[in-house]
């Protein structure tokens, strides 16, 4: 990992010139059908087939052959970074270990919802902080899922795996079980606009605490420069612009306690960081 400078970045990264009106860019809107296309017929079908090929094949081979060769430019706690996909993955992860070590070790399993193929949660698994806990992960597309049901038994662990969907707010199939702490990871700000009632989708299933690594909208810093890319970047990509305003709105109204709120964390894409919150129902 090697520290460049914020003007540095459009030397490895052509974002900067999109973000700034000086190199063309295809918005997409991020409907249902969108993120279908994008996960379910794409990356996580392609994960699948990998997984279908070579017996073998774990977690971490898969995170290598999707980030291992490629070098990108990083935020972390506010400074800049070259490194690979993998310790960019890495870094995130620290982060995440902090906060869950925290507020999980007396929770009744680690539950993610919106889980992909389940990267993040098989390395939590691999944690010597966790690997004693139970794991339940629910997903949008059926891909991942069908991922995961492959994946646990390679990483000898029994994952009961259901569905989600942030969108319309319903869950099918295995929930997690009571008390457990609730997470999700770059998966809630594919929904542009969430629903009043998000918070109290995730109150239903009887949690410990809810903890999001989501990046947050009313977050960017409007009076920087590095502020006002990062929201622009969330913009022309349609990502979610209301999750700490759902959140914030709920907390005043007394049905949910904040306990953490950290702003732009890290972010192995530099204009996209997540924030961190972590609260629970009252």
């Amino acid at each position: 990992m090697r520290s460049i400078d914020f003007l540095d970045i459009p030397k490895y990264s052509d974002w900067p010139a999109i973000l700034l009106g000086l190199k063309g860019f295809s918005q997409k809107k991020k409907t249902p059908s969108e993120v279908m296309r994008e996960f379910d017929l794409e990356k996580w079908s392609s994960v699948l087939s990998m997984l279908e090929s070579d017996v073998s094949m774990r977690a971490s081979d898969i995170d290598s052959s999707r980030l291992g060769k490629i070098e990108i430019p990083i935020m972390d706690s506010g400074r800049f970074y070259l490194t690979s996909g993998l310790e960019a993955l890495q870094a995130q992860l620290d982060h995440q270990i902090r906060v869950m070590a925290r507020w999980g070790q007396n929770a009744s399993a680690l539950a993610e919802l919106g889980a992909g193929y389940g990267s993040i949660l098989f390395r939590l698994a691999r944690t010597q902080e966790f690997r004693r806990h139970r794991f339940f992960a629910a997903e949008y597309t059926r891909s991942g899922q069908a991922a995961i049901d492959i994946l646990a038994p390679r990483e000898g662990l029994a994952i009961p795996t259901g569905y989600c969907d942030f969108r319309e707010m319903r869950s099918e199939g295995a929930m997690p079980p009571l008390d457990s702490i609730i997470y999700t990871s770059y998966a809630v700000h594919y929904v542009d606009e969430l629903s009043a009632d998000f918070t109290g989708f995730f109150a239903s299933m009887k949690p410990s605490v809810v903890v999001h690594f989501e990046p947050c909208y009313e977050h960017c810093d409007s009076t920087t420069v590095y502020g006002m890319m990062c929201k622009r970047y969330i913009e022309i990509n349609d990502y979610n612009r209301n999750l700490a305003s759902v959140l914030w709105r709920s907390r005043d109204r007394g049905t949910i306690e904040i306990l953490l709120e950290e702003k732009q964390v890290v972010g192995a894409n530099p204009f996209l960081p997540m924030s961190i919150f972590v609260w629970r129902p009252k």
